[in-house]
């Protein structure tokens, strides 16, 4: 979370001390979680809240994303599901999708995304979502992300996901450097992408460069143990193997601790 989230996230802490019946504002508060991805069991809860303060207020699709990112995938997908049947819409088959995705699902997932795009076909965000089912056929995912991007030219996601899958193909990987290097501008902090792009140059044997893409990357986020596996890996292909064992060994650290955070709130 950036200081400014922290911030925001205690001015609604004190409202709701003050207010705590308010369900306008627990939405607000839960809709803070969810976008700064804070723990989702107190996303659960803030909706939960608004849900049952708020009764005319249609809170499933909200609720049944924060339930399956905190593991309670059955409820929540019941939840969402339940909600688009009743009153279909691109949003909430968009996040269906989503929560598909989440849940490894990815031909449930293309269906969601495919019924987001009935419901309206110039939704960027639905294209995006269909894209990401379908990175496993990438021509078809590449023709959907380029559609968000067309509906949406400053879709960072969008840009990032083309770049990423461009970007592993050498007759297209010039095209997905910048793609991805859009995809920077547009969100500098945006660590993932960074790492794509550091990968991307690397694989170009621009390796000055893919070096200075993975050290900004560490400087935004230490803890993303992806970019410290990819950053070793790249270690060792220079030849460095003592830097490419301590970031393996770290990136290893990393991603064991939170595999740990996971299943800890899972229980």
């Amino acid at each position: 979370m950036t200081d400014i989230d922290v911030q925001d996230k205690g001015w609604f802490e004190e409202q709701l001390r003050r207010n705590p019946n308010d369900g306008v504002l627990w939405c607000q508060y839960g809709d803070l979680l969810w976008e700064t991805e804070c723990d989702p069991a107190q996303c659960v809860k803030a909706y939960e809240a608004a849900a049952r303060l708020l009764p005319a207020k249609d809170m499933r699709v909200r609720l049944g994303s924060a339930l399956v990112k905190k593991g309670d995938r059955e409820e929540g997908l019941r939840l969402i599901c339940e909600s688009v049947e009743e009153r279909p819409r691109a949003y909430g088959y968009a996040m269906l999708a989503n929560a598909y995705l989440a849940c490894g699902m990815f031909a449930e997932a293309e269906v969601a995304g495919r019924q987001a795009i009935d419901c309206d076909p110039e939704s960027a965000d639905s294209h995006f979502v269909l894209a990401e089912a379908l990175r496993k056929k990438p021509l078809q995912a590449i023709e959907a992300y380029r559609e968000a991007i067309r509906i949406s030219p400053e879709h960072q996601e969008a840009w990032e996901g083309l770049g990423s899958l461009l970007a592993s193909t050498e007759t297209t990987q010039a095209e997905g450097i910048q793609c991805l290097l859009r995809a920077v501008e547009l969100d500098p902090q945006d660590v993932q992408a960074r790492g794509y792009l550091a990968n991307a140059f690397w694989r170009s044997g621009q390796t000055a460069e893919a070096e200075r893409q993975y050290c900004k990357a560490k400087k935004a986020d230490l803890q993303n143990w992806h970019v410290r596996k990819w950053y070793s890996e790249f270690l060792d292909d220079q030849g460095r193997s003592a830097e490419a064992e301590r970031e393996r060994s770290e990136a290893s650290e990393l991603r064991d601790g939170e595999q740990r955070d996971q299943t800890l709130k899972l229980n």
